[in-house]
């Protein structure tokens, strides 16, 4: 993956965020559908991902060693 959009978002860009939102939707929602926790809604599990992700761009350290993606 091309991490451009990953320092953009990084830096605010809320379309960098929106199509980062965009390619790894699938891929959060079937996480997301393989866990069950007691009491707790498929949409707050979703949130809570979102949240992570939102994280993980903002933590981003785009001088190591490691890819966005792992």
């Amino acid at each position: 993956m091309d991490t451009t959009l990953v320092l953009a978002a990084k830096r605010g860009d809320q379309d960098a965020f929106a199509a980062l939102y965009r390619e790894f939707r699938v891929k959060v929602w079937s996480w997301i559908r393989n866990y069950w926790i007691p009491g707790a809604e498929r949409e707050d599990l979703m949130q809570h991902a979102w949240i992570g992700f939102w994280e993980a761009v903002r933590d981003y350290d785009a001088c190591g060693k490691v890819p966005f993606l792992a």
